[in-house]
């Protein structure tokens, strides 16, 4: 469940550019 802190705030900010492709990766992961 600690993982899900820190992945849930940077999927909250995907449109940063920044974290464009770990957004991605953790958006997937919250989908599936």
């Amino acid at each position: 469940m600690e993982g899900k802190g820190p992945k849930r705030l940077r999927a909250q900010q995907p449109q940063t550019g920044q974290p464009q492709i770990e957004g991605a990766l953790t958006y997937t992961d919250l989908c599936l």
